[in-house]
């Protein structure tokens, strides 16, 4: 099956043809876009997919966020692809409308030609923090679920923040709490981060867990381009850390482990390197980067959404991807998988294509999808987020794109942001 992206024509067909039908007096009826379709069971349900993708002939590294949406672009034409062969008679068919989308103004506008369409019933994706905010804000505003499969932010969790948005990727503080688990024998953490908003949220969470742990915090440095990786090296020379857990996007994260290992790699430097899981930093291409451009250095436990080889269930899920893609099932391929997964249930148990009914059932308790995880789940209540475990693996390197499986772990209730209280000076 060819993959489905929608042009900027089509786009602007289908807001053109949701605004004829949505104008009254000169007002757009928001929020009600699409309700005029529940009542026809021939309409399929469409979900509008916005993510980051490779254009015309430009290699993939021109911008890497591209990894982590190409990768979630096949997993949810593969869950459209699976939902047509499997689904019970009479169920509504499935469409996936994946439109293209590289910075947070470009996802803004698809996001809003998609739900002024009155086509889409949901929207999905948000590849880092600034689209998933964007795809949020298009979703509160037009009354239809967001599914965010890319932005562990906790500013997208802030309960003020919206009620329409439901998050398949994981928290900020989940990760974090598994990242500090997955190194039970260290004490002095050396903390890098960027100095922004973000950056500086990561690292007071950091240190929150890590003094929880029983640690201490051995140092701590803003780093935002190799201009800093001299007073970086230096440090963490100084400060005998056991650990240095890099908090910075996945370029900075890249780029000073090819410095340190090429500085270091005759003495025996004592800290572990670990970076935070962003979505890129979990495919198989940048942990295959990572691996050559430091061999020894770069091969710290890491934490990552998904692990194709744990169970049963994700062993089948990930040969039917491989089968039909010929790669692996990346993290965001299987949380845009799931992310269509919940929505389609949920609409088919609301019976109606309605965006305030698919919200209202994706809030019950009792609605779960087979996540391939070991079992069934669904969102909790308050912050809508999905409940799962995670996986600590390690970059092979003695093969480019294999990872070693090291455990699974489940979060705590204490580190996922249960019962978050809004927070009024946030901007969402």
């Amino acid at each position: 099956m060819p993959a489905r992206v929608v042009s900027r024509r089509r786009l602007l067909a289908l807001c053109g043809a949701g605004l004829a039908s949505g104008l009254l007096g000169g007002t757009i009826a928001r929020g009600n876009a699409h309700e005029h379709r529940s009542a026809d069971p021939a309409e399929p349900l469409r979900i509008g997919m916005v993510l980051p993708l490779r254009s015309g002939g430009m290699p993939m590294d021109a911008n890497t966020l591209e990894l982590a949406g190409e990768a979630a672009r096949k997993g949810a034409l593969m869950a459209e692809e699976d939902y047509g062969r499997l689904a019970a008679a009479g169920r509504r068919d499935l469409e996936v409308l994946v439109a293209s989308a590289p910075d947070a103004q470009s996802t803004q506008r698809a996001g809003q030609r998609l739900a002024a369409s009155g086509e889409v019933s949901a929207l999905a994706g948000g590849i880092g923090r600034d689209q998933a905010l964007a795809l949020g804000r298009v979703a509160e505003e037009w009354g239809i679920p967001f599914v965010n499969i890319g932005s562990a932010s906790e500013a997208l969790r802030d309960p003020g923040c919206g009620s329409h948005t439901f998050h398949v990727e994981a928290s900020a503080a989940m990760y974090l709490q598994v990242l500090v688990d997955a190194h039970p024998d260290t004490g002095r953490w050396f903390l890098a981060y960027s100095d922004d908003e973000e950056g500086r949220a990561l690292l007071g969470r950091t240190r929150q867990l890590v003094a929880t742990a029983g640690g201490s915090e051995a140092g701590s440095l803003a780093l935002d381009g190799p201009a800093g990786h001299p007073a970086m090296l230096e440090a963490i020379r100084q400060s005998d850390a056991d650990t240095v857990l890099m908090l910075t996007d996945w370029r900075n994260q890249l780029d000073f482990l090819g410095r340190y290992q090429a500085d270091y790699q005759a003495e025996e430097m004592r800290p572990t390197i670990s970076g935070f899981p962003y979505p890129v930093t979990q495919t198989r291409d940048f942990l295959d980067s990572l691996v050559r451009a430091a061999p020894s250095r770069g091969v710290g436990p890491r934490v990552s959404l998904w692990e194709p080889a744990e169970t049963p269930g994700a062993v089948a899920l990930g040969e039917s991807f491989l089968a039909r893609w010929g790669v692996p099932m990346d993290p965001p391929a299987w949380a845009a998988y799931i992310a269509v997964e919940l929505v389609a249930g949920a609409a088919a148990t609301a019976g109606s294509l309605a965006g305030e009914a698919i919200v209202a059932e994706l809030d019950r308790s009792s609605v779960t999808v087979e996540a391939h995880k070991g079992g069934r789940t669904g969102f909790r209540s308050g912050d809508r987020q999905l409940r799962q475990p995670l996986y600590v693996i390690r970059p092979d390197p003695r093969a480019a794109s294999r990872r070693e499986f090291v455990r699974v772990v489940e979060p705590s209730n204490e580190a996922t942001d249960a019962g978050a209280q809004p927070d009024p000076a946030r901007e969402c």
